[in-house]
């Protein structure tokens, strides 16, 4: 429970602003969505067990929530972020090294050209595949990047996403638009599993990650994303009913939600 209310605690060491330096040393990340999918990620591979010796590949790591998160969980294992933006890769070298962190490191990369031969045990990436134009070839990239019996676990936007304050306010139709242009609007179950079939990968596991909970939570945080000022402090004053909604939707089972939570295999004999 501590983990998910201190996620993105680390950040405070790359903010400027005095008042942002302490917020995310005291609270973690103010983005309750970013801090509600890593803790759904985290737990997946959690799941999975990671055993000493274990490399993870963090395939899109963003500001390496997961990724720094990982390197002080399993001290055992070697984490390893990759992203296209230089400066989120700068940080969380940074970051690592301000932690004396020596099991993780970020490298510089292009998810549309990664290649590896099977060196890893386990490959994640949380709302990538939806960048990516053939994500049919990443992930047979991926599999071929894992050992055999290793595992990827993904995280996509549902295709039936779903909204409940946009009806009142001014949020936007797909809250997602504000990040970085998608080339498909997400995934049905079926269609997921069937590029995870086709890329070689058995024993698939299905779960949903941000139902109503996590709708609200991630939508408080967007009332007035037109207004940049407004909206910053709609944000801050919503924070901790935001947070507790996003706790909530972590412990909670839901049969259907905005995000598709998927861990699958590479068989032993590939």
């Amino acid at each position: 429970m501590l983990d998910y209310f201190l996620l993105g605690h680390e950040q405070w060491v790359i903010k400027k602003n005095i008042l942002a330096r302490l917020f995310y040393f005291l609270f973690g990340h103010i983005n309750t969505a970013i801090r509600m999918d890593h803790s759904h990620m985290i737990r997946a591979i959690k799941a999975l067990h990671p055993h000493d010796g274990s490399k993870i590949l963090d395939a899109g790591c963003g500001f390496g929530g997961c990724s720094l998160y990982l390197a002080r969980t399993f001290r055992s294992c070697r984490i390893v972020g990759i992203d296209i933006n230089h400066s989120d890769i700068d940080n969380c070298q940074f970051i690592a090294n301000k932690y004396s962190m020596r099991n993780v490191s970020f490298f510089l990369q292009d998810l549309n050209t990664f290649e590896s031969p099977p060196e890893y045990d386990i490959i994640y990436n949380s709302s990538v595949l939806e960048h990516i134009r053939d994500d049919a070839d990443l992930l047979g990239r991926f599999f071929r990047a894992l050992r055999p019996g290793g595992h990827l676990v993904v995280s996509v936007p549902h295709k039936e996403f779903r909204s409940i304050l946009r009806r009142h306010t001014d949020v936007p139709e797909y809250v997602w638009e504000l990040a970085t242009p998608h080339v498909r609007d997400g995934y049905s179950e079926a269609e997921l599993m069937k590029k995870m079939t086709n890329a070689g990968f058995t024993d698939t596991n299905l779960r949903y990650a941000q139902g109503t909970l996590g709708i609200l939570s991630h939508e408080l945080t967007l009332l007035f994303w037109k207004n940049r000022i407004l909206n910053s402090l709609t944000t801050m004053l919503t924070f901790p009913v935001s947070l507790l909604f996003g706790y909530l939707d972590t412990v909670v089972h839901y049969r259907s939600g905005n995000f598709i939570l998927l861990t699958a295999r590479k068989p032993l004999n590939s």
